[in-house]
């Protein structure tokens, strides 16, 4: 299996595209690849964490 992870800083008012588009292509990604799917987080220092299978 391979899995990433990814971290981000995300500026307050972009945080909801963040999200938003994170879903898009997670949807897209298993529409079109069959991943497994993926989480975000926002972890207590304010970054934005996700990882994808």
């Amino acid at each position: 299996m391979f899995a990433v992870v990814y971290r981000w800083r995300v500026r307050p008012e972009k945080e909801q595209l963040l999200v938003d588009g994170w879903h898009r292509v997670t949807l897209a990604i298993r529409q079109e690849c069959g991943s497994y799917g993926s989480r975000l987080h926002r972890a207590d220092d304010g970054t934005w964490v996700a990882y994808a299978r």
